[in-house]
């Protein structure tokens, strides 16, 4: 990347079909190993496919959606068979006393016809907290996507800063043996020629600070990817208006969309609608259990009756209220209202704090646009003032410090320049993480 080439170097109308393009042509590529796709797009492809953390959560998302299977079952009856021997004894009077072991194979099957509302309560709660923890899922979905999309951009702005200090190191050897010969000439004094290796080997310091940035900056970038990069290996500069599709063009549309369908705030609806469900589970134990209750027993060798074997079948209907439970069920019901009421107090502040999100999220974007087109602007003037300086200063007009004045001005302007464009397209995907926008389709 040249050090006086802007981040941006192409525009595309959806930047996620990028993403979607990326993942096919890896796909399409794929032999005994993927190849790397080093785009932001295939970064992020990448990055969302193979993470330990999004394997976690996704793993956590097939725990919550056993609790619905296993709230479920409170609708479906429960069979099941047994086997026991028993030693009786039997005195009768007039008689002999008889003795011997009773063997018993039986089965039975109960299905519950009502539960007092509990079964469908549980259904409900559990399917509210399955979708907390996709809400879950997709906020660490957002805040990974948005950590790799920052740890490429670093890498990105490093590898820039690195080859602006390399360059302006080498204009500086050349000032400097410039200044030398003008000296041996007589045209320049001593204190000219340490001026400018003082500005050189200050230079020198800041390029080996620059690559020692960049390395650790590489380090970053594949811990949180995954991806091993070499330096031989460059990333390509995201696209210009990256995600302009997807945000939202206004203050205000960017706060409802976060009071709404931010991620921290879907998770606060699913655990508040949830935790009213456990309202109702806990009620329904107060209330009459219904059950439909069929067996068969086979009895063989039975004590003190005259055949060898007997085969008893039964069925009926039980209903059961219960009457006093020593307070453990009343203290878990007002327990289970006091977490509703909490839950209810969780979402009200995580809307707050969605809306403060997106509000800070809005505002450093703005700032960002803003300062992008300020230094694009103090390049351009640095540029102009640079090259007259070193015009006056071959006519005699002005010094040497004049002249390396300028070409340090000139380097901090692309600098700064760097740093704003990497701002920027950081702070496009903390507005979208923030709002719940990103993902790479599959």
């Amino acid at each position: 990347m040249s050090p006086t080439m802007p981040l941006h170097s192409s525009v595309l109308p959806r930047f996620w079909h990028l993403c979607a393009l990326a993942v096919v042509c890896g796909l399409l590529a794929a032999g005994p190993a993927l190849a790397i796709d080093h785009t932001l797009p295939g970064v992020l492809a990448h990055t969302f496919a193979d993470s330990p953390d999004l394997a976690a959560a996704r793993a956590d998302l097939r725990v919550a959606q056993e609790e619905v299977d296993r709230a479920r079952s409170g609708w479906r009856p429960t069979v099941q068979a047994y086997a026991d021997a028993t030693a009786a004894r039997q005195d009768t009077d007039p008689g002999d006393p008889q003795d011997g072991v009773e063997k018993t194979l039986g089965a039975s099957v109960s299905q519950p016809l009502y539960r007092g509302g509990s079964t469908i309560a549980s259904v409900r709660g559990a399917k509210a907290a399955l979708d907390a923890q996709r809400a879950a899922l997709t906020r660490a979905e957002q805040a990974l996507l948005l950590a790799a999309a920052s740890a490429y951009m670093d890498v990105v702005e490093a590898v820039a800063l690195e080859g602006l200090a390399a360059t302006n190191r080498d204009v500086l050897a050349e000032e400097r043996d410039a200044a030398q010969e003008r000296f041996s000439l007589g045209d320049l004094t001593k204190t000219d020629v340490s001026q400018a290796e003082a500005r050189l080997a200050g230079a020198e310091a800041d390029l080996i600070r620059a690559r020692g940035v960049l390395e650790t900056r590489r380090a970053v970038f594949t811990q949180v990817t995954g991806l091993p990069l070499a330096p031989t290996d460059t990333l390509a500069s995201p696209p210009e208006g990256v995600l302009d599709a997807v945000l939202p063009k206004a203050l205000p549309e960017a706060t409802a969309r976060a009071r709404a369908a931010a991620p921290r705030v879907r998770v606060a609806q699913g655990q508040a609608r949830a935790a009213g469900y456990g309202v109702g589970a806990v009620r329904g134990e107060l209330w009459p259990q219904v059950a439909l209750n069929a067996g068969v027993d086979h009895v063989y060798d039975p004590v003190g009756l005259d055949y060898d074997a007997q085969t008893q079948g039964r069925v009926g209907v039980r209903a059961t209220l219960p009457l006093y439970q020593g307070g453990a069920v009343r203290a878990r019901l007002r327990q289970s209202q006091h977490e509703e009421a909490r839950s209810r107090d969780v979402l009200a502040t995580a809307r707050r704090a969605a809306e403060r999100e997106a509000v800070e999220a809005w505002t450093v974007l703005t700032a960002a646009r803003a300062a992008t087109r300020a230094r694009a602007d103090e390049v351009a003037a640095q540029r102009l003032a640079r090259e007259g300086v070193r015009e006056e200063a071959a006519l005699g007009g002005r010094t040497v410090l004049d002249v390396l004045n300028a070409d340090q001005e000139y380097l901090d302007a692309q600098a700064a320049l760097v740093s704003a464009e990497r701002a920027e397209v950081v702070a496009r995907f903390a507005l979208a993480a923030a709002l719940g926008l990103l993902d790479v389709p599959s």
